[in-house]
């Protein structure tokens, strides 16, 4: 899926909690659980040979970047 484009981004939640926690509208008040950027890019970087580095980094910075509207990121 990610080699044929389906994936827009990828992410990680490793903090798991009870739904109510992760339940309303205010993306920065809901329990967004802990990030796993610290092990997402250098798995990503280990499948260099079936993606290519500019996939990577639409996946891991680029299109995340987007999604949440994040004005100057995502992008050197």
């Amino acid at each position: 899926a990610l080699q044929r484009g389906e994936v827009d981004f990828i992410a990680s939640d490793h903090s798991p909690s009870s739904p109510d926690l992760k339940e309303g509208n205010d993306f920065f008040a809901v329990w967004g659980g802990i990030s796993g950027c610290q092990s997402i890019l250098p798995i990503l970087l280990t499948h260099q040979d079936k993606l290519k580095l500019e996939q990577i980094t639409a996946l891991a910075s680029a299109n995340p970047a987007k999604r949440f509207r994040l004005q100057g990121k995502g992008k050197l």
